[in-house]
């Protein structure tokens, strides 16, 4: 069995050319083909990163002997329908966040991808950042304690252009959302991965910025499984973007996590700071696409191993459902139970 994968992606985008970097820190798969509805684009990306075949429709790429699996890397609406047609043609998955903009849709993916024995993977590379697997294992050895408190923080700014000039973002039946399921998405999978479901969730969203259908800016408040507390204020409308974060508090100290850096508060006072960037001699940008080499490698290896991946099909539904909790918790203005989803 050759021990190498070899792999498709579906769709061109900005998105789609951090995934192909990402495969260039990855040891153990090709992409071997591309497919954008632009066929230029296609062939752009296929020409700067040595893809030998491009086509217009991920249709092709389902139906090619060649291609094991596919990555989706489209506008949200279409992750379901296109990961239903590479399941249904026997290719493994591995879908940009969200997974879906239902968590009715993310289910029936995950089903589909049980029932054909297939792996599908989400794609929350931030899980595999340096500053994400030190304060896993920190949490998970007990140095904060029992965990208190938790704060998500998503300072970031997006032009007019960046809807504008779409066909996609800020439409509700496109986006599914923005803020929250776009760009705060990220820090929302790692709280539920370091510490653990929510079960109550308060919320507020509006457009406040842009002439949009979807939110530039929400807050909420939840309350986790295990009794924590947590809030996050998300807004892609500031003038002063000042990045993300997420803070959690412990009896015996805390972190702050940014995709660079982790900061551990110790309960003696003193503080002990890592720059990742800094201790491998790189930038953040190389940095970051170490995290994407990392989960392209880690879903390669469970083709190969016949196995799940790090982040599953449930993992990835889980940030979907907090979401969703909070948009219904806004619309609603009342607080909302979140379904928790279940691996199957």
């Amino acid at each position: 069995m050759d021990s190498r994968a070899r792999l498709a992606i579906a769709g061109a985008g900005w998105s789609a050319r951090n995934i192909a970097r990402g495969v260039e820190k990855a040891a153990n798969l090709d992409i071997i083909a591309i497919s954008n509805h632009d066929i230029v684009k296609a062939r752009n990306l296929a020409r700067e990163f040595s893809i030998p075949t491009t086509v217009d429709s991920h249709l092709d790429l389902c139906v090619m002997k060649d291609v094991e699996g596919i990555i989706i890397s489209l506008p949200h609406r279409l992750h379901h329908p296109v990961a239903l047609d590479a399941l249904e043609h026997g290719k493994h998955v591995l879908v940009e966040k969200p997974i879906a903009t239902s968590t009715n849709d993310a289910r029936e993916m995950i089903q589909e991808a049980s029932r054909r024995n297939l792996v599908l993977g989400v794609y929350h590379q931030n899980r595999f950042n340096d500053s994400t697997l030190l304060a896993k294992q920190m949490i998970d050895s007990g140095k904060l304690g029992k965990l208190l408190l938790a704060k998500i923080e998503v300072y970031l700014k997006r032009d007019g252009g960046y809807f504008t000039e779409s066909k996609w973002r800020g439409r509700l039946n496109m986006e599914g959302g923005s803020a929250l399921i776009n760009q705060a998405i990220h820090d929302i999978d790692l709280a539920l991965h370091l510490i653990g479901d929510v079960d109550l969730v308060a919320g507020f969203q509006s457009h406040l910025m842009h002439d949009i259908e979807t939110e530039d800016n929400a807050v909420a408040a939840f309350k986790f499984t295990n009794g924590a507390f947590g809030t996050i204020q998300a807004s892609i409308s500031v003038k002063t973007p000042m990045g993300t974060s997420l803070t959690i508090h412990g009896t015996r100290g805390a972190i702050e996590i940014r995709k660079d850096s982790l900061i551990f508060f110790k309960g003696d006072g003193n503080i002990d700071r890592r720059d990742f960037a800094g201790e491998r001699g790189i930038s953040s940008k190389e940095l970051k696409i170490l995290s994407h080499g990392r989960l392209l490698q880690d879903f390669s290896n469970a083709i190969k191993e016949g196995r799940a991946p790090a982040i599953t099909g449930t993992d990835g539904t889980r940030a979907l459902e907090l979401i969703e909790s909070i948009y219904t918790s806004a619309r609603k203005s009342t607080v909302m139970g979140v379904n928790h989803a279940r691996a199957s």
